[in-house]
């Protein structure tokens, strides 16, 4: 500028790495872009930043309007939560920092009230549904409507115990804390889409129902009525944790079913003590191998206590038995084998009983849940956002939602996580955005096609 207020223009020049040999545009490739797709995110991106509304005209032509509109809405929503992204963060990490273990009540709800506040900013009343031995489990809808578009579920509790929880940190592009994948990170998700919509003027056009129950870590021991009645009266039903690492979301899980097995040896007056743990180590084998043909299904044995006695008193062991497939039919057969072998006659006389504690059904691919995942590939081509479809082998809720099969479902919609259930549980710091974006654009997608039809 010169001093009396006259600007010059030395140099127009494009950000640097721009061009198609570019160190920017190779990241950019890598990452699944194409140069065309690279520049309109960026364009997007900055337009709808500078003029804060649609920079597309008023009057569309006729043809032209619908798409002219999706591209505006994706620019709005990824636009928001870019700029939300550090607020949306802090979120994260009070909430991954509530140690909301599954049998810790006062910190499950505490967590939930939090969501709460949230939900009520947006237009969703909640209904509680007080529980004593877990945390509540809370309803939301934003509409009076008989029936919901979409119905969201997640859980407010964590599988770990005081003694493993790890509290929130950053290493680099990743995120880190208990319960951050499993599932903290997509209930962010699920309030930073809900935000953008709301900021595009768009939620409330989507009748939401979103459920979040306390006793997810302990297979919906309370809640499966619950899930049962509000996916019934949903047209869609999407789980919100985390996605796999291919960019994956779920159109299959693996079921599971946990068992309790008491084995007792009562020994005769005359009898001579017998070391009954090796006997039961035999049986405990032969449970682990009932899956060993079997690539897609495992028992685990997380659990085994055990104890001889010199005295009269009977030689005890008792374990846990957690058995996970795809299908049910394969369930039902890995169950009537583990019975099989706690019946078999062995050389000391064992009384062995197997209790059912939870079950968890599979969710097995339909024609349904592969249309429904179709249409949410689409939206993500045209948003740029990574996404396979893939099998989660982590049960869920899900598995209480499918019934006889025709509900259209899809699981881990929240950010892309690893190393769950671990002192290592992470996400991709970045996939929060992208999965946000795709979770507000699918649900204004259901919300656009109502009266029966599918999108």
């Amino acid at each position: 500028m010169s001093r009396d207020g006259g600007l010059y223009v030395l140099e127009l020049n494009s950000m640097a790495s721009l061009g198609q040999t570019g160190s920017y545009y190779t990241a950019a490739k890598t990452a699944g872009y194409t140069y065309d797709s690279l520049i309109n995110k960026i364009l997007d991106v900055a337009a709808v930043r500078y003029f804060g509304e649609s920079y597309l005209p008023h009057h569309p032509e006729q043809g032209q309007k619908k798409a002219a509109t999706a591209r505006s809405l994706r620019s709005v929503v990824r636009s928001y939560l870019r700029s939300h992204q550090t607020t949306n963060e802090t979120l994260l990490e009070y909430m991954v920092n509530v140690n909301s273990s599954v049998y810790n009540v006062e910190m499950v709800n505490k967590l939930g009230n939090t969501i709460t506040r949230r939900l009520k900013h947006l237009g969703f009343e909640p209904r509680v549904y007080k529980e004593f031995d877990v945390g509540d489990t809370t309803y939301y809808t934003n509409h009076g409507h008989a029936e919901n578009d979409v119905l969201l579920l997640s859980h407010l509790d964590t599988w770990y115990s005081n003694q493993d929880f790890s509290a929130f940190r950053r290493i680099g592009g990743k995120l880190y804390g208990s319960g951050i994948a499993e599932s903290k990170g997509g209930l962010v998700v699920m309030l930073s889409a809900l935000q953008a919509l709301r900021f595009a003027r768009r939620l409330k056009n989507a009748r939401c129902g979103i459920l979040l129950v306390g006793d997810d870590s302990i297979g919906g021991r309370f809640s499966k009525k619950m899930v049962r009645d509000t996916a019934g009266a949903s047209r869609y039903v999407i789980d919100l944790k985390w996605g796999m690492e291919n960019a994956a979301v779920a159109t299959s899980c693996s079921g599971t079913i946990k068992y309790h097995v008491d084995m007792v040896h009562i020994r005769r007056p005359d009898e001579t003590v017998k070391d009954v743990i090796p006997e039961m180590c035999k049986r405990i084998v032969d449970w682990k191998n009932v899956t060993s043909a079997h690539d897609d299904a495992r028992v685990t044995i997380p659990e085994f206590q055990a104890r001889t006695s010199f005295g009269m008193s009977p030689d005890y062991g008792g374990l846990t038995i957690t058995s996970r497939f795809v299908t049910r039919q394969q369930g039902e057969e890995i169950g009537a084998e583990l019975h099989r072998i706690a019946k078999k006659k062995g050389k000391a006389k064992l009384d062995i009983h197997i209790i059912q504690q939870s079950r968890r059904n599979p969710v097995e691919k339909t024609k349904e849940i592969l249309e429904f995942y179709e249409m949410v590939e689409r939206l993500a081509r045209e948003a740029d956002v990574k996404i396979a479809q893939g099998h989660r082998y982590a049960s869920s809720s899900l598995g209480d939602v499918q019934g006889d099969g025709g509900k259209p479902v899809l699981g881990s919609m929240g950010p892309i996580g690893i190393d769950y259930r671990t002192p290592n549980e992470h996400i991709i710091r970045d996939s929060i955005v992208d999965r946000a974006l795709l979770l507000a654009l699918t649900i204004n997608k259901i919300a656009s096609v109502r009266g029966g039809d599918r999108c």
